[in-house]
């Protein structure tokens, strides 16, 4: 993956990537927070989702599933 056709990017790292490149950008690590609090939220929902069914419980619990009001 290119970013800006500046620099090649794997696509484990593109999300840690565009955190660097925001607080590239801004300047500051509050700009950056933001970013790195929805990677750490969508690390979450997957492991809920697809890691924690399979490996500990054995099936889909209500922790996996979103809520109905979503």
């Amino acid at each position: 993956l290119s970013l800006f056709g500046l620099i090649n990017i794997t696509a484990p790292y593109l999300p840690l990537a565009l955190v660097g490149f925001s607080y590239l950008i801004n300047g500051s690590y509050s700009a950056a927070a933001g970013d790195l609090v929805g990677c750490v939220v969508g690390h979450v929902a997957w492991f809920l989702h697809d890691v924690w069914p399979r490996e500990a419980m054995g099936g889909r619990t209500w922790a996996s599933k979103a809520p109905s009001s979503l």
